[in-house]
């Protein structure tokens, strides 16, 4: 059994109630926060999906299996308790070694919310922090342009690693290069032409929309602060 394209889009699959959100809700007078699960399955989907592996998909998948908070809401509601717990003590683990510090904008909400319960004041559900898992917003980011930075810093330092290494090898080495003098000045002229293509101010225009670079591996590839 095959999805088509169409049939995996997740907007799909939600507008149609092929999938449907968990929701927090109350218990005991404390609240429950089921949404940590995400979507799940509903009947319309097993039954409209799974029906060409499964005579009776109903009966393999009843209302039962696929909401089971029917069976046993106290062992349903423990259940979420134990993975918001875990999420919770995995969560604190990046603010103790301080590698929270390099996360990008959306895992840095995620985080602080997984630990705290809320970003800056808000909650998960909240407009401003899905916003926050778009491209759009990611690529605005002064965590990103730092990136950008970084990885031109580290192409004019790779050109210029390139360009030094080919001028020492024509001042010092030229008996060697003899027969191909002409393929060591072709090199030359490639490592100028990128190293005024890395320093230029149109660089960083190029590199928008590319993975950029850990501004921590230029300190570590130079030996210098960048």
């Amino acid at each position: 059994m095959r999805l088509t394209p169409q049939e995996r889009i997740p907007a799909f699959l939600i507008e149609e109630r092929y999938l449907e959100p968990l929701r927090d809700f109350e218990h005991s007078g404390a609240k429950v926060l089921a949404s940590r699960l995400g979507y799940r399955s509903t009947a319309k989907f097993a039954c409209t999906f799974l029906s060409p592996i499964f005579d009776h998909p109903a009966r393999v998948f009843p209302e039962e299996l696929l909401r089971p908070e029917i069976q046993d809401l106290d062992a349903f509601v423990d259940g979420i308790r134990n993975v918001v717990e875990a999420q919770q003590r995995v969560a604190w683990q990046y603010f103790e070694d301080q590698s929270i510090e390099d996360a990008c904008p959306s895992l840095l909400a995620l985080l602080s919310i997984m630990a705290n319960g809320t970003f800056e004041g808000k909650g998960v559900h909240q407009p401003e922090i899905r916003r926050m898992f778009t491209l759009e917003y990611l690529l605005e980011s002064d965590w990103y342009c730092k990136r950008l930075i970084a990885k031109e810093k580290s192409d004019v330092m790779l050109w210029q690693r390139h360009l030094r290494y080919v001028d020492e090898c024509l001042a010092n080495h030229a008996h060697m290069w003899a027969e191909n003098s002409d393929e060591l000045l072709r090199c030359r002229e490639i490592a100028v032409a990128e190293l005024e293509r890395a320093r230029s101010s149109a660089y960083l225009d190029v590199l928008n929309g590319t993975l950029g670079l850990d501004p921590s591996l230029v300190v570590s590839t130079s030996g210098n602060p960048p």
